[in-house]
C-alpha cells in the first residue's frame, strides 16, 4: 500500500510552557506551511492516536492550555494541523510531561525512600544544567543524601521541591542540612520558581555556603512569597559540589533555635 502524503502539515516539535498540579500549557513549532488551526490529543498512556481518534481539542491555536488533569501524573500529547473542511495532517510524535504534585502544607525529605540516583516523588530537576541526584554515601541520615552540582555558571542546576500552599502566609521556614562534598565553598541559592517549568524564572531568597565537610544546619525564612514551588540553585561559582539532606518545610517555631553553634574554651 502507498500512503498519500497529507496536504495539511503538522508540527514536528512540541514543548512545555508551564504546568501545575491540574493543568499544562504546551506549544509547538509551526510547520513551514502553517495550517489554519490545530487538533490536540492527550492521554495517560503512550498509545498514539490514529486518523479515526477523536481529538481532545479541535481548531485551537498555539500555545494551548490543557485543563482538568490529574496531579502527579504523566501525560502524552500529540498535535496535528487542521486546515479545515476535514483536511487534517498526521499526528505528531508524542511529547510527554508530568503534572506537579498537589500542594502540601508541610514536608520532610531525607531521600531514603528512593533507589539512587532517582529523585523522590514531587522533586524534579528544572532545565538541563548541572546535576541533582541521590547517592548512597556520605548521608546525614543514612542511607541516602542529595548530590547537587553545577559545573559552571553557564550550566546551572535547579532543583524544585514539592509545591506548598502556604508560601505566602509567612508562617513556615525551610530547614535543611548541607555539607561540602569534596571542597568547601560551594554556594547554593534558596529561592522559588514563578514558572515551575522554567529555570530562568528562579528568584533568589538567600544564598548559603557549604563551609564544612561535615553537615551543618541551615534555616531560610522566605517571608510572604506569592508562589508555590521552592527550589535550590547551585551557582556554579565556585564549581564545588554539595550534599543536602533532611529538608523540612515546617512551622516557624515561636522560640527560634540557634544555628552554627561554636565552643570557646576558657582558661
Amino acid at each position: 500500500n502507498v500512503a498519500t502524503t497529507p496536504t495539511c502539515e503538522s508540527p514536528l516539535t512540541l514543548s512545555l510552557v508551564t504546568r501545575t498540579n491540574n493543568s499544562a500549557d504546551v506549544d509547538w513549532t509551526p510547520p513551514a506551511s502553517a495550517p489554519a488551526s490545530y487538533d490536540l490529543y492527550w492521554s495517560t498512556t503512550n498509545t498514539a492516536p490514529t486518523g479515526s481518534t477523536t481529538p481532545g481539542a479541535t481548531g485551537v491555536s498555539n500555545p494551548y492550555h490543557i485543563a482538568g488533569l490529574a496531579a502527579n501524573t504523566t501525560y502524552y500529547v500529540w498535535v496535528r494541523g487542521n486546515c479545515g473542511s476535514g483536511n487534517v495532517g498526521n499526528w505528531s510524535s508524542a511529547f510527554s510531561f508530568k503534572t506537579l504534585c498537589s500542594p502540601v502544607t508541610t514536608f520532610f525529605e531525607n531521600f531514603n525512600g528512593v533507589t539512587t540516583p532517582a529523585l523522590p516523588d514531587c522533586w524534579y530537576k528544572v532545565g538541563a544544567g548541572g546535576s541533582a541526584s541521590t547517592q548512597a554515601t556520605d548521608a546525614n541520615s543514612a542511607p541516602n543524601t542529595l548530590y547537587f552540582y553545577s559545573g559552571s555558571t553557564s550550566s546551572i542546576a535547579v532543583l524544585a521541591m514539592p509545591a506548598v500552599s502556604n508560601l505566602a502566609d509567612n508562617t513556615h521556614q525551610l530547614k535543611f542540612n548541607m555539607r561540602a562534598n569534596f571542597t568547601v565553598g560551594g554556594n547554593v541559592e534558596v529561592g522559588y520558581l514563578t514558572n515551575p517549568s522554567d529555570p530562568n524564572s528562579f528568584v533568589t531568597l538567600q544564598t548559603v555556603t557549604a563551609s564544612s565537610l561535615t553537615y551543618q544546619p541551615y534555616v531560610v525564612i522566605p517571608g510572604a512569597v506569592s508562589a508555590e514551588v521552592l527550589a535550590f540553585r547551585h551557582t556554579g561559582s565556585p564549581a564545588n559540589s554539595v550534599l543536602i539532606d533532611d529538608v523540612r518545610w515546617e512551622v516557624i517555631p515561636s522560640c527560634v533555635e540557634p544555628t552554627a553553634v561554636t565552643v570557646s574554651w576558657g582558661s
